[in-house]
């Protein structure tokens, strides 16, 4: 919980730097508890610890400070501090293009929610730029992903197709149709892809194949990918529906 971590925080800095590795480590912790105990404005002063020490112990540029970085942003733009959070967002934004290590996922990602930050600033115009960039690179690299990135893409572009909902149906189509080439039409792993494609097609009025989609997933063995809760709320509509 938060008050050991806190406890052995104060023990590590009292050995630093031989314990600075273990400071890192618990700030990281004790980060995660403050994000689900909603304790937003604690989080800024230990997400600029950990930059520090990311910088320190693992250099300023690799993905982990790239990701204490990000860390950083969401803590500032939680705590309602977005001018902070713009800053950072943008620090990380310029490591990632001088960087030769980084995936396009991290880099979607990243301007994922950065353009959600640029939206909540009601800077809308820079938001759907950079929105139009992330669902690029999605497109791009959906057209030569292996098994494995293909299933990564599915997972991580679910939210990124808001501003273009026709695009977001032609890219899950596109996931879609590949996995169930690979794994068969209706193998539980396949339920992502559906889900997404289907609540896509909901809200551009394609409800025919949306309630489809929904009944392939209800008829789903309820633990399919460890997502029973999704697979229950289609079988629920499914219920309603009739």
């Amino acid at each position: 919980g938060i008050k050991m971590a806190e406890r052995a925080i104060a023990i590590a800095r009292q050995h630093r730097p031989r314990m600075d590795r273990f400071l890192l480590d618990t700030l990281v912790g004790l980060s995660s508890h403050l994000a689900l105990s909603n304790a937003t404005t604690a989080s800024v002063p230990v997400a600029r610890e950990i930059v520090d020490l990311r910088a320190q112990l693992d250099g300023a540029g690799g993905e982990p400070y790239r990701r204490a970085k990000r860390g950083l942003a969401a803590a500032y733009m939680n705590a309602g501090q977005l001018n902070e959070a713009d800053s950072a967002f943008r620090a990380m934004l310029q490591l990632m293009e001088a960087a030769p290590d980084v995936s396009v996922l991290e880099r979607a990602d990243a301007l994922n929610a950065y353009a959600g930050l640029l939206s909540r600033m009601y800077r809308q115009q820079e938001a759907r730029t950079v929105q139009l960039r992330v669902m690029d690179e999605y497109e791009k690299a959906l057209i030569h992903a292996d098994a494995a990135l293909t299933d990564n893409l599915i997972n991580y572009a679910q939210n990124a197709f808001y501003a273009d909902t026709a695009r977001g149906i032609a890219f899950y189509r596109t996931a879609l149709a590949r996995i169930e080439e690979r794994r068969g039409l209706d193998h539980p792993a396949n339920w992502q892809a559906m889900w997404v494609l289907s609540n896509l097609l909901q809200s551009s009025n394609g409800l025919a194949e949306a309630e489809a989609l929904k009944k392939r997933i209800a008829a789903m063995p309820d633990e399919s990918n460890g997502r029973s809760v999704q697979i229950r709320n289609a079988r629920r509509n499914m219920e309603l529906a009739a």
